[in-house]
């Protein structure tokens, strides 16, 4: 273990408080497996048994949670992205939640890769997403779509087509942080489209989506909801019914969108 992390936290024998937590030096440390069970006992120091329990109402199909805020995961991934975040990417049995939002934090903050090993790096994480919470963190620290669009987008853009839940929702979340733009959108509004999944956390997602891209595109909203009630009165649907009630619903939550607007939306209501 390095001498300096423990000179700084003794994280095996003492209760860190957010003061030591923010001071301990993680750029220093090389990750070995044993290096890596100590910043497992680091994490299980800084655990707050009520924000567990709060996390856990918040993320119910999730049993693995310690307890941490995100600031100081965040903080933790900023440090090791600076040091060995190729030893610590390199353990691959992951034991808590927080381990997967730190791993997702780091490659979101590593910027001295090329844009090739960013992206194989991405996808090995994607596999790893089992619930929203890690999932929306993670595309939200990819800020490098933002450098690179066209390798991320066609990075991302396979996995709207996947069986499963969380990579198709990796894909819609990623599209409404970064792609709802000139380039992209009226892509973005047909593969959402083309999404059949009955996932409840995948079509939540395409209702997010819809509200984002209203506030840059309305009339292509409108049309999408007249697409929905159209088909709804020909034939009910489960899926599509629920997705024009939850997109009015997020649309009409929003105080960024008018009293005028929102009566246009409701009127979409089957």
């Amino acid at each position: 273990m390095d001498r300096e992390l423990l000179a700084n936290g003794n994280i095996k024998n003492k209760k860190l408080s957010p003061r030591d937590e923010m001071i301990t030096n993680w750029v220093s440390v090389l990750f070995d497996e044993n290096t890596y069970q100590c910043f497992l006992e680091f994490l299980l120091s800084i655990a707050d048994e009520k924000y567990k329990e709060f996390s856990n109402k918040l993320i119910p199909q999730v049993n693995n949670i310690l307890g941490i805020r995100l600031p100081y995961l965040q903080r933790i991934a900023k440090q090791i992205a600076k040091g060995d975040y190729k030893g610590f990417l390199s353990y691959r049995n992951i034991q808590y939640f927080e381990e997967i939002m730190v791993r997702g934090y780091v490659i979101g903050n590593i910027s001295n890769q090329s844009i090739e090993e960013i992206k194989e790096m991405i996808h090995h994480h994607v596999l790893k997403l089992d619930n929203w919470s890690t999932c929306d963190s993670f595309c939200s620290s990819l800020k490098i779509a933002k450098k690179y669009p066209n390798e991320i987008f066609e990075l991302i853009l396979p996995y709207a087509n996947s069986k499963e839940c969380y990579e198709i929702r990796f894909f819609i979340v990623m599209c409404l942080n970064y792609y709802i733009e000139d380039e992209h959108i009226s892509l973005v509004d047909e593969v959402l489209q083309s999404i059949s999944s009955d996932e409840y956390y995948v079509n939540m997602a395409i209702c997010w989506a819809y509200t984002v891209i209203f506030q840059y595109d309305t009339n292509r909203v409108y049309q999408y909801l007249k697409k929905l009630k159209q088909e709804l009165e020909i034939e009910q649907n489960c899926r599509k019914r629920f997705l024009l009630r939850k997109t009015i619903s997020k649309i009409c939550d929003s105080r960024k969108i008018t009293a005028e607007e929102k009566a246009i939306v409701r009127s979409y209501h089957v």
